[in-house]
């Protein structure tokens, strides 16, 4: 502490508040806030030994750690290697290029603050601003070959609708096949891609990509009215990370069992709603619901088609 107060004086209550402030300064030296004067940083006092800091930008509280993340992963968990960027062209590029460099055979996480090539499916570009959401990838060995990639997807879905709902207790819908709403918003989306094995021709490693919008303040104004976020809500993106892994790593250590697939239908949105599809051609219809194995049930033209792959428009 930079300052000197006699043992005498200490009994005195000015003392003990001179004593609190230079406490104060040396937290905030501490963890080296150098914008203290300006009130950026707020200092609460828990108790005579014990002060709690934040700062009045919330996405500076909310910095992303590996240490943050692996202390609300589940035990068993824990040895998960993780990985954070404070930027990145793409946490599932980064994947790859780590599968291609190293025929890596085991789970790890890369997690990002901002990506500037962040992508979905059919090549779209994913927004994805600094300290306002979550953009991670799993990198998951299957033994012996992915055999369902469509499976690993709506796993993932069910996976962060479980952990949205544990950690904040709003009601997601799951659009099929790989997007999660709010309401009419979506606010988040899920990139699955199996990586070939050179040498053996198997898919054994699967690339498992989720973004999710957890604060609305880096929103474009023309992307308002279609992608929502968790503002509403307090939660952590480190323990938000962590839930959600917990959850999906539990499900794929289970394969192949599906019975995740009766939350997914539980909760998804699409039933009894008008679409625009592709099978191969733009087609419309309603949808009859989503069956165990994942494909999407339209009737058109009074038939029912089972759609296994590609992009439906909510009409």
């Amino acid at each position: 502490l930079n300052g000197f107060i006699s043992w005498e004086d200490l009994t005195q209550e000015t003392a003990w508040n001179s004593l609190r402030n230079l406490w104060k300064k040396s937290v905030l030296q501490t963890i080296q806030m150098s914008d203290a004067e300006d009130n950026a940083w707020q200092v609460e006092q828990m108790s005579d030994t014990e002060y709690n800091a934040w700062h009045t930008d919330e996405s500076v509280n909310d910095r992303i750690s590996a240490d943050g993340i692996r202390r609300c992963l589940d035990e068993s968990y824990r040895d998960i290697e993780i990985v954070c960027f404070d930027d990145i062209d793409s946490t599932n590029n980064e994947a790859k290029r780590r599968l291609a460099d190293s025929g890596y055979k085991g789970r790890m996480l890369l997690v990002a603050d901002s990506q500037t090539g962040g992508r979905g499916r059919l090549g779209r570009s994913f927004f994805s601003p600094k300290g306002s959401g979550i953009y991670m990838t799993l990198i998951y060995h299957v033994d012996g070959g992915v055999r369902d990639a469509m499976h690993f997807t709506m796993a993932a879905a069910v996976a962060e609708h479980r952990a949205i709902k544990r950690l904040t207790g709003a009601e997601c819908g799951i659009k099929w096949v790989n997007d999660l709403y709010l309401g009419d918003e979506k606010i988040s989306g899920i990139l699955t891609e199996a990586v070939t094995e050179s040498d053996t021709g198997l898919s054994e490693n699967i690339v498992v990509g989720i973004g999710i919008n957890v604060r609305a303040s880096a929103v474009p104004k023309e992307l308002e009215a279609i992608v929502g976020s968790l503002d509403d809500y307090d939660v952590r993106r480190d323990e938000l990370i962590a839930t959600v892994i917990n959850e999906l790593l539990a499900i794929y250590d289970a394969f192949p069992d599906t019975g995740f697939m009766e939350y997914y239908i539980e909760h998804s949105i699409v039933k009894g709603r008008r679409v625009k599809y592709y099978n191969p051609d733009e087609r419309e219809g309603i949808v009859q619901g989503v069956d165990r194995d994942g494909c999407l049930m339209v009737k058109s033209d009074s038939k029912i088609e089972r759609i296994f792959s590609g992009m439906v428009v909510f009409l």
